[in-house]
């Protein structure tokens, strides 16, 4: 048996949405089982990223814009655009042609969005032979796609085994925005980073302790909706703390927009950590101001160490928080929405810990403690399957139209 999955990662060296068919290959090879993997984007340097390749993962990817073929490529395609579009459209093309070449028995695609990348698609449909495959999403889908790909996209979504969604709300706003019932789809969820599920004892600490963990990424993760509502007179009155965990591209806005509204002294960025525990042994409640999300694995993470969540209603959050039981919603993905559901937050933080303790139980209840045996379950049924993928030319022929 021969597993092949597909990453569309593309902007982040890593990220949550790769957990899962990461700990799945990785569980595969444990079985002997053999496993490949492609990615849409030139190797970077990542722990998680080496560790799979030594453990037995044969790596495809496209060549580095500063490689001795790229640079080749560039000098030839200045001497004539047509053939340099050619060189340019067969290196996009060429990891996935080995990939395919080393022949599969089935495919994963693991798709960070809502719905198969278009650039993504594109590849598939000129190099992908027919053979059983499936699609993992992560995130919500909330554009109308162009009808230019949209029928041969709803062609490729239906002929694959499984189309395993994060969140039922994720899978519904696919399913709205086709236009489209996915008869194959299904919920999975992501694994936690944590080896036991025990609550944290609640801190001692008398001053509120906030945390909110995430990519430094403000158009998704919204941590300036947060600085700004904090921001607020009655805020600046009050005692507490701000503590965000994580990296990316909007560290140094995130510091600039924390000295622009005079929050130096209350709100600090700590970085990434790895002991998610350790977080949750000095914070009391986790703060998710995310403009876009499906089911993050923070809120999860954090119900499970018995803390409280106050965050927008976005995506597939509300599946996991009861509104005024085991955290807060906001109305609106806004400051001013945010703002509102932390005051209520904070009108009620005499109630946190026993909140903590409903989100210990409520989570417990709906976490897969075993994510990669499932899916690695339904991979391998997927594999004995005949293939309903509809031929190439068809592909072409609808995306096309």
């Amino acid at each position: 048996m021969h597993i092949g999955f597909i990453s569309s990662i593309k902007w982040h060296p890593y990220g949550g949405s790769e957990e899962l068919w990461v700990q799945t290959a990785k569980l595969a090879i444990e079985k002997d089982i053999d496993v490949s993997a492609c990615f849409v984007r030139p190797a970077v340097s990542h722990p998680v990223w080496s560790d799979l390749e030594r453990s037995g993962v044969r790596m495809f990817h496209p060549p580095s814009s500063t490689s001795l073929a790229t640079r080749v490529a560039s000098r030839l395609g200045a001497l004539s655009y047509r053939f340099g579009e050619r060189l340019r459209e067969n290196a996009r093309l060429a990891p996935f042609r080995s990939f395919f070449n080393a022949k599969p028995d089935v495919v994963v695609i693991n798709e960070g969005g809502g719905i198969v990348d278009p650039d993504l698609f594109d590849i598939l449909r000129k190099t992908m032979p027919p053979l059983p495959y499936l699609g993992i999403f992560h995130n919500n889908f909330e554009h109308v796609p162009a009808d230019s790909w949209r029928s041969g996209l709803v062609q490729f979504l239906r002929s694959a085994e499984r189309l395993l969604f994060v969140a039922d709300a994720t899978l519904r706003a696919t399913e709205r925005n086709l236009a489209t019932k996915l008869d194959a789809a299904r919920i999975i969820r992501n694994p936690v980073n944590l080896a036991e599920t025990h609550s944290e004892p609640w801190p001692d600490d008398a001053i509120p302790r906030f945390a909110c963990v995430g990519a430094l990424d403000v158009t998704r993760k919204g941590q300036d909706l947060a600085i700004q509502a904090l921001s607020a007179r009655t805020w600046r009155n009050r005692d507490w703390r701000l503590s965000i965990f994580g990296s990316g591209e909007h560290r140094a806005y995130l510091q600039e927009l924390i000295a622009f509204y005079g929050l130096a002294d209350r709100v600090e960025l700590r970085g990434e950590v790895r002991d998610v525990r350790s977080i949750w042994r000095s914070h009391h409640a986790l703060l998710m101001p995310s403009r876009i999300e499906s089911a993050p694995l923070v809120i999860v993470e954090a119900m499970l160490c018995g803390r409280p969540i106050i965050s927008t209603d976005v995506g597939g959050i509300r599946e996991w928080i009861h509104d005024g039981r085991d955290g807060f919603l906001a109305q609106a993905a806004t400051a001013e929405g945010f703002g509102a559901v932390l005051e209520r937050a904070w009108e009620r933080r005499h109630d946190w810990r026993q909140m903590g303790a409903f989100a210990h139980e409520s989570a417990i209840c709906m976490y897969d403690p075993a994510p990669a045996e499932t899916l690695l379950g339904i991979i391998l049924a997927a594999a004995k399957r005949d293939a309903k993928q509809p031929r190439r030319e068809e592909l072409a022929k609808a995306a096309a139209s």
